[in-house]
């Protein structure tokens, strides 16, 4: 939206100008209410990439279920699971 570039442009510079998740925005640069306060929720949560500790699972069965792709070119040849998807 061509009204909302200084919003956007407003922090694209966040945390990559400076490592200082305080500054390089300002969510008031937007006129819509609903971005701006959709910037300051961003802003707000000062996401900065934290580190985070994670292990790799195996796929729930209920998900495995829904795979809805190939080999089933057919309809006649799709499970149950994958008709209302």
């Amino acid at each position: 939206e061509p009204d909302e570039a200084a919003g956007f442009n407003a922090c694209s510079g966040w945390m990559i100008n400076s490592q200082d998740p305080n500054a390089n925005c300002n969510c008031g640069s937007f006129n819509s209410p609903t971005l701006r306060e959709g910037c300051e929720n961003f802003f707000g949560l000062k996401w900065d990439n934290p580190k985070v500790t994670y292990e790799e699972v195996a796929c729930p069965r209920e998900l495995s279920d829904l795979h809805c792709d190939f080999p089933y070119a057919t309809e006649e040849n799709m499970p149950d699971t994958c008709t209302s998807n």
